[in-house]
């Protein structure tokens, strides 16, 4: 069914996730007002944060409860591959 990389496995299931319940899952906080971006960054997932960037870009901008975007929690995390991917985003 499923690849047999771990990378391209996370991303079939991330895309049939977003297939069944549409990209506005990408958008919903949690308590700590973290989205699925935020834990993408947070873990240094290069590939699925690329994925929800790719499915909706303005998920860059949107901040946790403490102010904090995925390319901030990124960088305090030593993310430097997802950091190099959010900072380009327009």
């Amino acid at each position: 069914m499923f690849g047999s990389d771990p990378v391209c496995q996370l991303a079939e299931i991330v895309n049939k996730v977003l297939e069944k319940c549409g990209p506005q899952i990408l958008e919903e906080k949690d308590d700590f007002g973290w989205i699925p971006l935020h834990y993408a960054a947070y873990a240094g997932n290069v590939e699925v944060v690329e994925l929800f960037l790719k499915s909706n870009s303005s998920l860059a901008y949107i901040t946790d409860e403490e102010g904090m975007s995925a390319l901030h929690i990124s960088s305090k995390s030593g993310k430097v591959g997802v950091r190099n991917t959010t900072e380009g985003m327009p």
